[in-house]
């Protein structure tokens, strides 16, 4: 659905919004920490509700930051909107820099985006084989995966399918993925395919590419 940068049409539907709203139930004044801000489709539910609060939204994906601006801008009436490219690691810094010494509420709804999946220039995803192997959640910084597999080593990515994806054999596995050098998508599942067979390869595909994308 997206090739490249994100449409300003792209859509998104947050998770269990209702919910969201009726569980922090925003009032006039209060102040929202928002640690995975995405497109803004929780932040759009919350904010009529707020009046001059204010809302501190986080997100690590540039892409996504600029897009949630460019809607949240546009309609938000609360007295203060901080928008923050940001990692979880950085709310005490972001909040200090705002000058918000407390938050009435905290929303994080973690994972990867459909925005983040949908797009195959990305490399979240291991349906589009051609696609880089890239996997950032911050699209203009550092390595993608691809890069950092040249200068890992076996022990140290046999650590990361053990505990991010619960891979079995994940030693054996490591030294197999890193000798095969994958650039691509399609490169990494050729490198699973003789592991397993059916419904086995799928999980062991989904298990690999949580681990790396973690």
């Amino acid at each position: 659905m997206l090739e490249g940068q994100p449409s300003s049409e792209w859509k998104h539907i947050p998770v269990m919004c209702d919910e969201v709203v009726s569980f922090l139930a925003p009032e006039a004044g209060s102040t929202c920490l928002d640690v995975t801000l995405g497109l803004g489709g929780h932040a759009s539910a919350l904010l009529p509700a707020m009046g001059d609060g204010i809302y501190v939204g986080l997100d690590r994906d540039s892409d996504a930051l600029s897009l949630a601006r460019t809607r949240l801008e546009a309609a938000t009436d609360v007295a203060r909107l901080v928008l923050r490219q940001a990692c979880f690691s950085d709310v005490g810094d972001v909040l200090a820099a705002a000058d918000v010494d407390s938050v009435d509420m905290v929303l994080a709804d973690l994972g990867v985006s459909s925005m983040q999946l949908d797009n195959r220039a990305r490399g979240f995803s291991y349906r589009d084989d051609d696609a880089a192997l890239d996997m950032r959640m911050e699209p203009h910084r550092g390595d993608g995966v691809a890069t950092r597999l040249e200068t890992t080593d076996a022990k140290a990515l046999a650590v990361v399918l053990s505990r991010f994806g619960e891979v079995q054999n994940a030693m054996k596995l490591a030294y197999v993925i890193l000798d095969a050098e994958p650039k691509t998508v399609g490169d990494l599942r050729k490198t699973l395919e003789p592991f397993s067979k059916g419904e086995a390869r799928k999980k062991l595909v989904a298990r690999v590419f949580q681990a790396l994308r973690i």
